[in-house]
C-alpha cells in the first residue's frame, strides 16, 4: 500500500484475476489502509466491496467497527448504527461503538438512548472528558437541571 498508485494496482489485480481468493483480502487491506489514514470516505468505498461472507472470524469485529465508523464519519448514521451495534459487546471495540452510538442518538435528539449509551462508557478514560459536556446538556434537556450532574433518566 505504500506504493504510488496502489489503489490502481489493486483494481488492476481484481480485474485481471476476478476469481482469485485474494480479491476479498485486497479490498479489506485497501479499506484498512484508508481507515488507518483517516480517509473515511475512501475506506467506506473499499469496505463496501468486501464480501462479508468471506471475512475470517478473526477479522469480523474489525470489519464491523471500521466500516461502521467509516459510515459514521461520512454521515451515514443509520447504516453506521447497524454495524456499530454488531460490536457493542466486543471487548476490543465495544466502548468505542457505544460512544458513537450514543453520540448519534444525542445528535438525533434521542436523549434517553444517548444517556443509556454514555452511561456505559462514562468510566472509559478516552471519553471521560468529552462526556461531561454531554452529561450536563442531557440533564438540562431531560429536565434534570436542578439535580446534580449524573446520568439520570428523565422520570
Amino acid at each position: 500500500m505504500n506504493q504510488p498508485n496502489a489503489e490502481l494496482l489493486v483494481e488492476s489485480f481484481v480485474k485481471h484475476y476476478p476469481s482469485s481468493t485474494k480479491r476479498n483480502s485486497a479490498f479489506f487491506e485497501v479499506a484498512n489502509y484508508y481507515f488507518e489514514n483517516a480517509k473515511y470516505s475512501y475506506a467506506r468505498k473499499w469496505f463496501e466491496k468486501v464480501d462479508r461472507a468471506s471475512i475470517s472470524k478473526s477479522n469480523m469485529e474489525s470489519f464491523y467497527f471500521k466500516y461502521g465508523y467509516s459510515l459514521y464519519a461520512t454521515k451515514k448514521y443509520k447504516a453506521a448504527k447497524t454495524y456499530l451495534k454488531k460490536v457493542e459487546m466486543s471487548e476490543t471495540y465495544g466502548s468505542q461503538a457505544k460512544y458513537y452510538i450514543g453520540f448519534m442518538a444525542y445528535e438525533g435528539d434521542d436523549y434517553d438512548q444517548a444517556t443509556e449509551y454514555f452511561k456505559q462508557v462514562e468510566q472509559t478514560e478516552a471519553y471521560k472528558n468529552n462526556l461531561s459536556y454531554y452529561q450536563a446538556d442531557l440533564n438540562f434537556k431531560l429536565g434534570n437541571s436542578q439535580r446534580p450532574l449524573s446520568w439520570r433518566r428523565h422520570s
